[in-house]
């Protein structure tokens, strides 16, 4: 079977990302609070709105859910001794709080995944933050709409691509990794392991920023494209991403 020159994968891939990219959608999920609200001129009123800035894609991740399963929110006042409140495992993604001290409130969000009885990949793990500042006035509906987005760190990527012994004369890997919505990719040096049965060429990095990137990996057979992908990868903060290609 003829293999596709390395042009000819670059415009299939090209085609690939374009269609990733567009399906790439952002998990949108307003919540908003509908009760009618009419403070009194010497009351107040706080309206909190979520909402997720996670995004929604197939990819390469850990195994860890990336699905937000409940929220806690705290608000500091003006007073941090006197004037704060919190609000444990709230799964409506709103909040109303009466009555709070004018003056400059603090609000700070964290975003758990779903706990389940039993199951490590969804143990009420924080996974995502958000966090404003609002001045609440008596009379007045203060509103504070906080975008919830995964949590910053670096977290651990590890790849490899293994092959049987001889089906590929001559073989390299080429790599990129390309954070999402950045024009500059990020070369990938692989490790080849050619004595073994298959053969195996592996790629670890232990402090990738967190966030989403494109992977475009190629194994090459001298100058040819053998073989190649293009995957969505998310880094999550404190948590390590493998994928093991087997090719036979």
């Amino acid at each position: 079977m003829a293999r596709a020159t390395r042009w000819q994968w670059k415009i299939f891939l090209a085609v690939l990302l374009m269609g990733f990219l567009a399906g790439c959608e952002f998990l949108q999920q307003e919540f908003i609070y509908n009760e009618e609200i009419l403070p009194e001129p010497d009351k107040s009123v706080l309206i909190i709105q979520l909402s997720s800035g996670i995004r929604s894609a197939k990819t390469i991740q850990p195994p860890i859910v990336m699905d937000i399963g409940s929220f806690d929110i705290y608000g500091e006042g003006p007073d941090p001794e006197v004037d704060q409140f919190q609000e444990l495992g709230n799964t409506t993604g709103s909040m109303r709080m009466d009555d709070l001290a004018p003056g400059s409130w603090n609000i700070r969000v964290d975003a758990r995944n779903p706990d389940i009885e039993n199951d490590p990949t969804r143990n009420g793990t924080i996974i995502g933050h958000g966090e404003t500042t609002v001045e609440i006035s008596l009379g007045f509906v203060t509103n504070a709409v906080i975008e919830i987005t995964p949590l910053s760190g670096t977290g651990e990527l590890h790849l490899a691509l293994q092959l049987t012994k001889g089906s590929v004369p001559g073989p390299s890997v080429t790599a990129t990794l390309t954070p999402y919505g950045s024009a500059t990719s990020i070369p990938l040096t692989f490790d080849g392991h050619p004595p073994g049965n298959p053969e195996e060429f592996t790629y670890s990095n232990a402090n990738l920023e967190a966030g989403y990137y494109t992977l475009i990996l190629h194994l090459l057979s001298g100058d040819t494209v053998y073989w190649g992908t293009l995957e969505a990868v998310r880094i999550v903060a404190g948590e390590i991403t493998t994928q093991t290609y087997i090719l036979n």
